[in-house]
């Protein structure tokens, strides 16, 4: 995953061990750093650099210890990074330091480039987690029998069958899928191997993890008539389409609540469909919580233009007004 933003430096010079002389000038510096966007951490750096006696030639070391949120996932992990100048060409790399994370940043690797445009600094960082580490970590945050019980407490009780694909989401597969008729009316299709992924994982400022689902107003139940077994696939076949391709999405890419993403043509059965991202059923009061569900809405183009204008939360106040949510499909007029 690369992220980008911006960050602040402030120098504090400090003396040098290593004397300079015949046109050697060393210099040592603490260096204090602040990271703002979807990095949002503070940075202590130690900085040892030379100038060489030829003009545009020179370089330095250093060691940072970074302390902060990676994509709202909190801990610390150092850096190394060597830079040379020769004859003013510029080269630099810094990389994590193996092993060195910490928190929920345990298992982190990566590069942080940096670059300086007049007095503002620049960073991308192109980071990713040992498989085995993000497994653990993942586990240790929530287990499948917590996150099975979390889930019936915000859904209902699961329905006794489920949808499993023949190949793995991890396997590059299709999503398993998971019914709840028995919390809200209608039936609720969610995910669950969202958390088990072990290249990435899903989360965002809200959720450390999530899963995914989505409503049908079509009920399910072992009794059900033909006509009703039909609406019911019908709609489990348009909401399936959304999470296979929306799964491995929110795994790969930040997602946060009252987002709104217009699905490009080129997507097969999807192109030009407009779907709301929404916090279901949050806990209130904290600012991050471990787990929690992501409802996916269809919205109308129109509606999608008012939330632009207006905020997503004033869409979703509408659509909870008319009685539109938490449902999919655009079988109802627009509110807007």
């Amino acid at each position: 995953m690369i992220i980008s933003g911006v960050f602040t430096v402030k120098a504090l010079p400090q003396e040098s061990h290593l004397k300079s002389s015949h046109g050697m000038v060393f210099r040592r510096l603490g260096v204090e750093k602040d990271y703002s966007g979807e990095l949002v951490a503070t940075g202590h750096c130690e900085l040892l650099s030379i100038n060489t006696p030829t003009e545009g030639s020179a370089a330095y070391v250093a060691l940072e210890h970074i302390t902060g949120y990676v994509c709202g996932r909190y801990g610390s992990f150092v850096t190394q990074e060597t830079a040379s100048l020769y004859l003013g060409e510029e080269s630099n790399i810094q990389t994590v330091v193996a092993d060195s994370g910490t928190g929920e940043l345990s298992g982190l690797t990566g590069t942080l480039h940096t670059k300086r445009e007049g007095e503002q600094y620049y960073y991308e960082f192109d980071f990713d987690f040992k498989t085995e580490s993000i497994t653990k970590l993942n586990q240790n945050l929530i287990n499948d029998e917590d996150k099975d019980r979390q889930m019936e407490s915000i859904l209902g009780p699961e329905f006794v069958t489920s949808w499993f694909a023949i190949h793995s989401l991890e396997n590059g597969g299709l999503v398993d899928q998971h019914f709840y008729p028995n919390g809200i009316m209608g039936t609720g299709i969610a995910t669950k191997q969202l958390t088990h992924y072990t290249e990435l994982f899903p989360m965002n400022d809200v959720f450390t993890l999530y899963e995914l689902v989505m409503f049908t107003r079509e009920s399910l139940h072992p009794d059900m008539d033909e006509a009703s077994k039909h609406r019911f696939i019908k709609e489990f076949g348009a909401i399936s389409t959304i999470l296979n391709v929306y799964a491995p999405y929110c795994i790969q890419n930040k997602v946060n609540p009252c987002d709104i993403i217009e699905v490009p043509a080129s997507v097969e059965d999807l192109g030009g469909k407009c779907l709301l991202f929404v916090e279901y059923h949050a806990l209130k009061g904290k600012m991050k919580q471990s787990f929690g569900m992501m409802l996916i809405m269809e919205v109308y183009h129109s509606e999608m233009a008012y939330a632009k204008r207006n905020g997503s939360k004033k869409l979703i106040d509408r659509l909870k007004l008319h009685k539109h949510y938490p449902y999919f499909g655009l079988d109802r007029p627009p509110v807007v």
